[in-house]
């Protein structure tokens, strides 16, 4: 939040898992000055996605407030499961954002040790994240319901 209080939100939108990280699968909207309450009016599109594969997919939907002089920050984050028959029935909806650390979902590409974004306490995590991490080099406190399970 900027010292008058208010923010310049702007939304990441990164469609996983992508196992080459193709950048075709991470959007991003503009930023909206001075405000609390956003609404951007923009529309999301996903080139080279299949309906198929869309139900074993989760969109990770991250808030950041733009600051032109330092790095821009976090403000809040939200994993939607698209295999959710809810998404289905015409209305919008509504997600809480979390704040916390945003969360690394899985790659095919291993990530170095040295290149993590920030330890993890493996103490809080239960075996099954402690061993996503052994794996995977990451870690993941919250997720969409049955996502670890299904993408092993």
């Amino acid at each position: 939040m900027d010292l008058n209080g208010l923010a310049d939100p702007f939304v990441k939108v990164r469609l996983h898992p992508d196992p080459t990280e193709d950048p075709d699968f991470n959007r991003q909207t503009k930023y909206m000055p001075n405000t609390l309450t956003p609404e951007w009016q923009q529309t999301v599109v996903f080139m080279n996605c299949f309906k198929r594969t869309l139900k074993r997919r989760v969109l990770e939907v991250t808030v950041w407030d733009f600051d032109r002089l330092k790095t821009n920050d976090f403000m809040g984050q939200a994993l939607i499961n698209l295999g959710d028959k809810q998404l289905l029935d015409g209305r919008p909806h509504w997600y809480p954002l979390h704040k916390m650390e945003p969360v690394i979902l899985p790659s095919a590409k291993k990530t170095p040790p040295s290149a993590r974004t920030a330890p993890v306490e493996s103490a809080k995590l239960s075996r099954t994240q402690r061993e996503t991490i052994d794996r995977r080099g990451m870690g993941i406190k919250e997720h969409p319901k049955d996502y670890s399970t299904s993408h092993r």
